[in-house]
């Protein structure tokens, strides 16, 4: 259940945010075209627009940054314990227990899966290999996305004004004046 719950929203991760190229790609993706039009075809709405979304962006970036954060320890902790040379079969389960018992984010509720769970060594080391795979496959998602909605906040008000037309510019300066 949870595997299939991480893979669609990486796959709506995929689909709908790693396209967003520009702050203007963020919004023509929330509005429709005509109330984009209309938006864009004022120049201060446009702008203040667009610095919703960096704030948008940036408090997105933060809390994907703050997840990945937060499972690190119990990830390095099982990287180690897979790693580690003569590992024997009730010393590997009893040590993954107590790290998921200790290191997991504190919002996650303890759900008694070491307690049915008892696979041989070898499934035990095949198994938690291939779910740090997918989940360092994700966490390297949510990491570039992240590092992405970083850059479009500190870029995308400074671009959209250098894309203004000198019009645009003109109108935006005298609408500040008069505010």
């Amino acid at each position: 259940m949870v595997r299939t719950k991480a893979d669609v929203a990486s796959l709506w991760l995929a689909l709908y945010v790693e396209p967003i190229e520009s702050a203007n790609d963020l919004l023509a993706t929330i509005f429709p075209p005509a109330q984009m039009a209309s938006v864009k075809a004022d120049p201060a709405l446009y702008l203040d627009a667009i610095k919703t979304c960096t704030e948008l962006l940036t408090g997105l970036q933060v809390g994907m940054e703050s997840a990945v954060t937060s499972w690190a320890p119990l990830l390095t902790g099982i990287k180690g314990l897979v790693t580690t040379p003569n590992l024997v079969r009730e010393a590997a389960l009893g040590c993954y227990s107590q790290m998921l018992t200790k290191l997991k984010p504190s919002f996650i509720e303890n759900e008694g899966l070491t307690d049915y769970w008892q696979p041989s060594l070898k499934g035990f080391e095949q198994q938690v290999t291939g779910k740090l795979s997918v989940i360092e496959a994700y966490q390297a998602q949510l990491e570039g996305i992240a590092a992405k909605f970083a850059a479009l906040a500190n870029t995308s008000a400074v671009g959209v004004v250098r894309k203004m037309s000198l019009q645009d510019k003109l109108a935006l300066l005298r609408q500040r004046k008069a505010a």
